[in-house]
């Protein structure tokens, strides 16, 4: 996964927000894609690792144009990077919420008493709310554009992706094998 975001963060010369859901996951990547992008000269932010403020991560991401963001949970809303500081979004992994979260644990209960699907009731609902917030990073005005990268398969092969994707604005979406997305993006980019 690190040498696919490194790829794009190439063919973009940074300019990617990369949203995780698992701070292990984005300190292992952080590391990788820092040795990787090194003879690039571009440069790798990592919440939690860089700085815990997500502002000051921001600003430095909006400031220095060969600079590629990896966020976690307070990434995935609130943070806007308006203009051609922010080209791609890659979200590594559909944003569950763990079930073991106690306020989740007891609303679990509560639908598996009322003969309910938790999941399918509580946890996609979330995950789609939180999903459309972590798309909405890309596009904050008319003039902004860019890619949006989905590595979790399960967007595309489970029962409940599709759900995700029709929680999405009309945009036009490209389901591509990941070797032939680096000429898409940089096809689509010159383009536009």
């Amino acid at each position: 996964m690190a040498k696919d975001i490194a790829d794009v963060a190439i063919s973009l010369s940074g300019k990617v927000l990369v949203l995780f859901t698992s701070h292990s996951m984005l300190q292992r990547t952080h590391t990788l894609l820092k040795e990787i992008l090194a003879p690039f000269q571009i440069k790798v932010l990592g919440h939690g690792i860089d700085s815990n403020s997500r502002s000051k991560l921001t600003t430095m991401f909006t400031e220095n144009p060969n600079t590629i963001l990896l966020g976690t949970s307070s990434f995935w809303e609130g943070v806007d990077v308006p203009g051609e500081a922010l080209s791609a979004l890659v979200i590594v992994r559909l944003p569950f919420t763990p079930p073991n979260h106690p306020i989740n644990e007891a609303k679990t209960e509560k639908l598996k008493e009322n003969h309910k699907n938790p999941f399918m009731e509580l946890s996609v609902p979330q995950a789609i709310i939180r999903f459309k917030q972590g798309f909405g990073r890309l596009i904050r005005t008319k003039k902004d554009k860019g890619v949006v990268i989905i590595f979790d398969r399960r967007v595309v092969e489970s029962r409940y992706g599709k759900s995700f994707i029709k929680s999405l604005p009309p945009v036009d979406i490209k389901y591509q094998p990941f070797t032939k997305i680096i000429a898409f993006i940089e096809d689509w980019m010159q383009k536009e």
